[in-house]
């Protein structure tokens, strides 16, 4: 190629790159739930599913102090002078019978969390509050009456048993912070559960979360991001034997 040739052809041009726009590539980047009426979130019938979940889990506190005094270690004491006194180093069994009650609370916690959840139609913010509530009730009822049952024999017996005859002492809760267990548990499980959940309001009710943005859904394509519709064709052009051939 000669220099006449190099200086008559057009320097090349860098033509700009075309951009695409992030919300086309992503129509759901920026998306964002309509905002729930707080009516919607705080409705009366959602308040009585609450009411009747937390007098479950009151109610419950029975049973569950029943079970304590059967599952947990009692420890022994002995009347001597008049007065009865523990019988050998028991901070194992304290410490045991402690325990047993807060495995209680947190299975009784974690089934309570998990039904919360699976009532769909009383789900929203009254229902963790009645978890809270009725747990609560009924971790308090629980110790409450897992001290009692036994109680009367025991005071019996210190006050009329012979001088070195053993008996068991009924169980008591020391640590008070075991009673936090079932209604943190419930609480969490339940909050933990709906946090899963594609609907906005914890049901099928005002609106879905898109799938394209919800994990381990595949979403279907989208005709909005197929790309703008191909010109219709035109006419095809005469053939070679239609030009080459003179009218009639």
């Amino acid at each position: 190629m000669t220099s006449e040739q190099q200086a008559a052809d057009p320097a090349p041009v860098d033509e700009p790159r075309p951009t695409v726009d992030a919300n086309l590539a992503d129509p759901y980047a920026h998306w964002q739930p309509p905002p729930l009426p707080i009516s919607r979130a705080f409705a009366v019938g959602d308040l009585r599913g609450a009411v009747i979940m937390a007098a479950i889990l009151t109610v419950l506190g029975g049973p569950a102090g029943l079970l304590w005094t059967l599952l947990a270690p009692h420890a022994s004491a002995v009347r001597s002078d008049g007065v009865a006194v523990y019988a050998g180093f028991n901070n194992e069994v304290f410490i045991a019978a402690d325990a047993t009650l807060g495995a209680i609370g947190l299975v009784i916690g974690i089934v309570a969390g998990v039904a919360g959840y699976a009532w769909r139609g009383k789900r929203g913010p009254w229902m963790a509050i009645g978890l809270a509530v009725g747990a609560a009730a009924g971790s308090l009822l629980a110790a409450y009456l897992g001290h009692q049952i036994g109680l009367s024999s025991f005071n019996r017996l210190v006050n009329s048993a012979p001088a070195g005859v053993e008996f068991s002492v009924p169980v008591n809760l020391r640590a008070t912070g075991v009673l936090l267990i079932e209604p943190l548990v419930a609480v969490l499980v339940y909050v933990v559960t709906a946090g899963w959940s594609k609907y906005g309001d914890l049901r099928r009710g005002d609106f879905e979360i898109p799938p394209e943005i919800w994990p381990g859904v595949d979403p279907e394509p989208s005709s909005d991001l197929a790309g703008p519709e191909a010109p219709p064709a035109g006419p095809a052009p005469p053939s070679a034997a239609g030009a080459s051939s003179p009218p009639a």
